[in-house]
């Protein structure tokens, strides 16, 4: 298997048994493509082959990645409503500082930066309940 081989196993990826006969070299080089991290040849192709055939119940909850409930999106709901949406004022403030123009006095400059950083959080939590609610 050579590295061209390596980049196109994306598409079609490698049985068991090739990654089995596959030199550690090259298993490396397909760990390095997915960002997995170095480890025994064995723990490789275990991990390997679960990308060209998984099986889950080799993925149980409660390791890695696990979908969210209800409560935890009614919570993320409940931080943008605490949040609430900037006054015109606000807004304003929240433009001018992105383009630059930030107060001499430290304690307005504060706030000034902390209004653009909720302003950000409430963008990031619309975006994560939308990416979190599709089904």
């Amino acid at each position: 298997m050579t590295n061209s081989h390596a980049h196109s196993t994306t598409k079609n990826m490698l049985t068991v048994e090739e990654l089995q006969s596959a030199s550690l070299f090259d298993l490396l080089l397909l760990a390095d493509l997915y960002e997995i991290p170095p480890a025994p040849a064995p723990n490789l192709i275990l991990t390997l082959s679960q990308l060209s055939d998984p099986d889950p119940g080799d993925l149980p909850l409660g390791s890695g990645l696990n979908d969210v409930t209800f409560s935890s999106t009614t919570s993320l709901r409940l931080i943008l409503t605490e949040i609430n949406l900037p006054t015109p004022a606000q807004a304003a403030i929240v433009r001018a500082t992105l383009r630059g123009k930030l107060s001499s006095d430290p304690k307005l400059k504060y706030f000034q930066r902390r209004l653009v950083v909720l302003w950000e959080a409430v963008s990031l939590l619309k975006n994560a309940l939308a990416l979190l609610e599709q089904r």
